[in-house]
């Protein structure tokens, strides 16, 4: 989507589609242009009001960064006459992550508020858009992310909904710079210490110019991927994959691997939602036990999980087990 009038109408037409026009908003918003624009077209759509508020995180780990944002999106609500609802986080709690990713704890707390936020009958809106959607493509595809979540997002999944996802970055910043708008950039976003923010600096930039159109590319081709995948996983569900007590190598055999792994991960998630992503790594001895499999041999495979939770191939079959029910 390239245009500033397209952009207005995609974002009517979703919030008559999927919102039917009377949900409660809460824009999640950092100050930042993305998130700055995106209050003010909801702000200029919804009739109500009351049913339009702003909502943010201070982290905390920028102080006086984190205060002027803080300030100005205070100012930006109580300007349009609407809640701004902020979480901060207490300085005991900043402490008890020093051992964790800081953007995995982050992810963590502001999740966290936006269930709350839910609770209470609030749609969160978010600002995320195409630029964004092609760094989470490869940064997932460097990890090893399954089909499924290679995009990693999506336009309504509720209670949040990112109408800007499949829309430009330098549209978003034509809108902004056209109605003169005020916002705060994130010191952060300039750093190389993030994983994404190389990504969006030094990788990206290099794909467009050697293939010009590339995140757009990007981002259809794992949105088509994603559907593929859940097409697949759909399919083994009313097959009635996801209730069978275990996995018949012999059917897992016949099934391209890619096929078998979404087999598997149908199965698993009706078992538990427990299980952490399987990794590459016990995929590929996984696959190597199936692959070797021969009918009528003596077949004995096991590993863990986690510390409770195990799967294991024991006649002819992959099984699941509570290990402590064992």
């Amino acid at each position: 989507m390239g245009s500033i009038d397209e952009l207005r109408v995609s974002t009517q037409e979703q919030y008559a589609r999927l919102l039917g026009g009377t949900s409660k908003i809460s824009v999640a918003c950092s100050g930042g242009v993305d998130s700055t624009v995106l209050f003010h077209m909801i702000f200029s759509m919804i009739e109500d009001k009351g049913r339009l508020s702003i909502c943010h995180v201070n982290y905390g780990l920028r102080v006086e960064e984190n205060y002027r944002e803080v300030a100005l999106l205070q100012r930006l609500a109580d300007s349009h006459g609407v809640a701004f609802f902020l979480h901060t986080v207490e300085e005991s709690e900043r402490l008890e992550r020093r051992e964790k990713n800081t953007q995995i704890w982050a992810r963590l707390v502001r999740y966290e508020f936006f269930q709350e936020l839910r609770a209470n009958g609030w749609v969160i809106a978010l600002g995320h858009h195409m630029d964004d959607a092609a760094e989470n493509v490869v940064l997932r595809l460097a990890r090893g992310t399954r089909p499924v979540g290679l995009l990693g997002m999506s336009v309504w999944k509720s209670p949040y909904w990112r109408p800007f996802l499949f829309t430009r970055k330098e549209t978003i910043l034509a809108w902004a710079q056209g109605k003169n708008l005020l916002y705060w950039e994130d010191s952060s976003n300039a750093t190389m210490e993030y994983s994404r923010n190389s990504i969006r600096h030094q990788v990206l930039p290099v794909l467009e110019r050697l293939f010009p159109g590339a995140k757009r590319r990007l981002v259809r081709c794992a949105d088509e991927v994603r559907d593929l995948s859940a097409y697949v996983r759909e399919g083994f569900r009313n097959e009635g994959i996801a209730a069978q007590p275990s996995l018949g190598l012999d059917f897992l055999s016949r099934l391209p691997v890619g096929v078998a792994k979404e087999a598997i991960e149908v199965w698993l998630e009706a078992k538990t939602d427990q299980i952490p992503r399987l990794s590459d790594a016990l995929y590929e001895e996984l696959f190597h036990w199936i692959r070797s499999y021969r009918r009528g041999e003596t077949c004995s495979w096991k590993r863990m999980l986690s510390q409770d939770l195990c799967i294991y191939i024991e006649h002819e079959s992959l099984w699941f087990l509570y290990t402590e029910k064992k």
